[in-house]
């Protein structure tokens, strides 16, 4: 039983090596550094419209990666996102005024021949071998 285990999870389904191109995004300037290893970042035009959703990369204009956003506080037309910074060593390139890139992954586009969601058969524990009708 082990053995048969350890056969399904090393299966190579879907190995296929796919570079995601992620959409880079101006997410804003930093307004303030905190020294708890968050950045609170007053966002550019197009991201105060549609605040991210999820856990998103940031980069520094220039440089690497910053971190990931953590949450968005703040009244609905004017907010504030924050940033978790990962390193400590990075705090220190940062400075209020510099820009933030956010990386937004392109969205999936549906499956071929994905079961339709409203599906009534389904709903009703439909069997394979009762008559149709």
């Amino acid at each position: 039983m082990a053995d048969r285990r350890r056969q399904r999870r090393t299966s190579k389904a879907g190995v296929g090596g796919r570079r995601v191109e992620y959409k880079r995004v101006p997410l804003g300037f930093i307004k303030a550094i905190v020294k708890t290893g968050h950045v609170v970042v007053e966002p550019s035009e197009k991201v105060r419209r549609n605040p991210p959703r999820g856990r998103f990369q940031v980069l520094l204009a220039g440089d690497g990666e910053v971190g990931y956003v953590s949450d968005v506080i703040g009244p609905i037309n004017s907010p504030f996102i924050v940033v978790r910074v990962r390193e400590r060593g990075v705090i220190e390139k940062l400075s209020p005024g510099a820009e933030l890139i956010m990386l937004v992954p392109p969205k999936k586009p549906p499956r071929k021949g994905a079961p339709r969601r409203g599906s009534s058969r389904g709903r009703r524990g439909f069997k394979k071998g009762k008559a149709r009708g």
